[in-house]
């Protein structure tokens, strides 16, 4: 099967996965097939290849010796129970780089721009914006069109586009902005971006306040972090300092009269203040709570993939919800069952334990290693996966199977903008 097929093939199933909610009302399997065609596509290089990859080999390694340590998890931990659903959830936690890997192989001999891909892209891109306006025109309504339930946040609805919550809006919007920011080739137009970089942080600016407000996720504070990655590659701070403090200043102002203006300080400190209470509302401070106190408690291991605020832990066992009393219908159940899988990083701290965390900060390490050496990927690709990242220690991120295509579709369209630049290298 030709490359070229595979790429459309790949665009496709992430097309469909980012509009189930639209397509289907959510629920699809569709992540869970593309991860396996992605995983059987990696033992296929990986054979056709001599085992592992060139340069890459000690990312792939590090890929197995991470497998080897969660089966050993498997067999130590006393609430182990399906040993498929702890392989599966492994493979989830690595899914955004295995897509990732498989998408930038594809592409490797294709050395010419598919204007078509890029045209399917967009159209997605708009498809999201219109609906985002039709949210914010509609209200609620919006909402009952498409069965997904009203969300608050100090007193705004929060805004879903063709999503089934406003954080996978947050990350599409957030993604988008990346990707606008990059999109052209600053190597070589570094004159440009001097020259424009008061514009460049005005827009970011913009749409921080705009995903903060409408949106209603704290997502967009996340953006600073890439962003400030991004102007410090390229030497901005040395060279525009004062538009970086109007920017800085601007952004402590905003943050200020937000919270004066609203209850947001008040809701937030009480969140944090009682989040070890098993009566505390606020879910995604009781999964961090406990998955520190599981973290130190079975130190330096885990309690296993596919058992603690997984996607796949509770069709796995309820073990350690019971031993942390979290085995009410009030968590695991009805319309507020979602919130356990609203912490990826408490969920890997539980999960893998110290030693997992090493291996997983081993392979980043190689990750990106592997990306200058083999892929010579763009600082733009590397901000997306820099910012996916950093969302999943405070939402799903990676573990989101939305997140993870939304990301991967990006990633598509920047390989493919690039294509002329990396294949002159």
């Amino acid at each position: 099967m030709s490359s070229r097929i595979l790429i459309y093939s790949y665009v496709f199933i992430l097309v469909l996965i980012i509009n189930e909610t639209v397509l289907f009302g959510g629920g699809t399997v569709l992540d869970e097939v593309l991860l396996l065609f992605s995983f059987l596509l990696l033992v296929f290089y990986s054979v056709r290849d001599g085992i592992v990859f060139g340069k890459s080999r000690k990312a792939y390694i590090v890929i197995l010796l991470f497998f080897a340590y969660s089966v050993f998890l498997f067999l130590w931990s006393p609430y182990s129970a399906s040993f498929s659903y702890m392989f599966a959830q492994t493979a989830i936690v690595l899914k955004p780089f295995i897509l990732m890997v498989i998408i930038l192989r594809l592409f490797n001999p294709i050395d010419r721009k598919l204007i078509s891909l890029s045209k399917i892209i967009k159209v997605q891109i708009y498809f999201v914006l219109f609906c985002v306006i039709l949210n914010i025109i509609f209200r609620s309504s919006w909402n009952e069109i498409l069965g997904v339930r009203e969300n608050y946040r100090y007193g705004l609805l929060q805004l879903i586009g063709i999503f089934n919550g406003p954080g996978n809006l947050g990350d599409f919007l957030i993604m988008l902005v990346i990707v606008f920011i990059g999109s052209r080739d600053y190597r070589s137009n570094h004159e440009w971006l001097i020259a424009n970089v008061k514009k460049i942080l005005k827009f970011f600016s913009l749409a921080l306040l705009l995903v903060l407000i409408f949106v209603g996720v704290r997502k967009p504070i996340f953006m600073t972090i890439p962003l400030i990655y991004y102007l410090y590659k390229y030497g901005i701070f040395r060279n525009q300092k004062k538009y970086v403090i109007q920017f800085g200043l601007a952004f402590v102002i905003l943050g200020v009269i937000i919270g004066t203006n609203t209850n947001i300080i008040g809701l937030t400190t009480s969140n944090l203040s009682n989040f070890s209470n098993s009566e505390s509302s606020y879910i995604r401070g009781l999964m961090f709570f406990h998955g520190v106190s599981l973290f130190i408690t079975h130190f330096p291991f885990g309690v296993s993939a596919a058992t603690f605020g997984s996607n796949l832990s509770v069709i796995n066992t309820m073990s350690v919800y019971e031993a942390t009393d979290l085995a009410s219908t009030k968590y695991l159940s009805g319309e507020d069952a979602f919130g356990i899988f609203d912490s990826g990083f408490a969920s890997f701290l539980a999960e893998f334990g110290f030693i997992g965390i090493l291996i997983y900060c081993l392979f980043l390490k190689y990750f990106f290693k592997m990306l200058d050496d083999e892929y010579q990927v763009s600082l733009q690709v590397k901000m997306l996966t820099i910012y996916i990242l950093i969302a999943s220690i405070f939402s799903p991120g990676v573990f989101n199977g939305i997140t993870s295509a939304i990301y991967c579709l990006f990633l598509v369209y920047r390989r493919n903008e690039e294509i002329p630049k990396w294949k002159n290298k």
